[in-house]
């Protein structure tokens, strides 16, 4: 795909004025948001960090010294020759035109980046992130936003020969874009005196895109014909546990071994009376947080790893 008009338009008024605005934003404190994205990210260490409109590479730096690989994504050429000649790995490429690996990040980082991407190009830009993000992996962006309303359209550039294009897109409109693409939201906050930035969180493991069908609901006692047949080809933990006079309620998280593209993620939430007794497993220091299911009386989801 060509890059669009509107981000090539964009890209000419940052790159005027790259060097002015890397030594204007060198000491900006953005740790806020690398505390979001790295407090969050469930896989081992160190990791692997995309940057999307690195700039001159000032994040990069961040991420580097934190002990990860850092690698940047970035269209203005000038910021790019700047990020290189610190040493950092920056890929050059138009938001319109990305091109990223599959499955290769454990963390994506865009700081005041996608509200320069249009609106025609946003759910693919949305996709190929969640594509390149690993299994568990963490999405983290800030953009200036609509104050509660969508607007798109020129704004005046850094110089009076250029100019940007800004979508700014209200709280729920960015929600929706994220969550059609597969994301599921973990945090939202605000940042600046004036709140005009929406900084949100997500993951890339959301249960509403574990299937493409609805849930499959089964009998309690096919549940545990189910849980049993799987227990031995996976490594089972258990999440929570509740007991009530009228009820058991019990989740499990089901992972294949292996870390391959084509293991399995199960989860399933038994609620009410059942008759088999699945064993229990203390959870391991992997298991990161409850996923939370609902079913009447068993709601099952299987996700191939790394697949949207």
């Amino acid at each position: 795909m060509c890059p669009s008009s509107k981000t090539a338009s964009t890209l000419r008024d940052y790159d005027a004025v790259a060097e002015a605005f890397d030594a204007g934003n060198r000491d900006h404190d953005v740790s806020q948001n690398i505390e979001a994205l790295v407090s969050n990210i469930a896989t081992s260490k160190p990791w692997s960090i995309l940057d999307l409109g690195c700039a001159g590479g000032r994040d990069l730096e961040t991420f580097a010294r934190l002990g990860h690989e850092a690698i940047g994504v970035e269209g203005a050429p000038c910021f790019v020759e700047l990020a290189r000649q610190r040493g950092l790995e920056v890929w050059c490429q138009d938001f319109a035109s990305l091109d990223l690996p599959e499955n290769r990040f454990d963390g994506v980082f865009a700081n005041a980046a996608l509200f320069h991407v249009p609106s025609e190009h946003l759910d693919r830009v949305l996709a190929d992130i969640y594509r390149t993000l690993k299994p568990q992996g963490c999405f983290f962006a800030s953009n200036a936003h609509g104050f509660g309303e969508d607007k798109e359209g020129w704004t005046s550039g850094r110089t009076p020969e250029t100019r940007s294009w800004v979508c700014w897109l209200s709280e729920h409109s960015w929600k929706g874009r994220c969550e059609a693409a597969g994301f599921q939201l973990l945090e939202t906050f605000y940042r600046g005196p004036t709140k005009a930035f929406l900084a949100t969180r997500l993951s890339s493991v959301p249960i509403s895109r574990c299937s493409s069908s609805r849930p499959r609901y089964l009998s309690t006692e096919t549940g545990g014909v189910l849980y049993n047949f799987l227990l031995p080809l996976t490594t089972a933990r258990t999440v929570r546990e509740t007991r009530s006079p009228e009820h058991r309620k019990l989740q499990v998280w089901l992972s294949a071994r292996g870390e391959g593209a084509d293991s399995v993620v199960v989860v399933a939430s038994i609620i009410g009376s059942h008759k088999f007794q699945p064993p229990h497993r203390e959870a391991d220091s992997s298991t990161t947080r409850t996923m939370m299911c609902t079913g009447t009386p068993v709601l099952l989801w299987t996700r191939n790893s790394g697949v949207s």
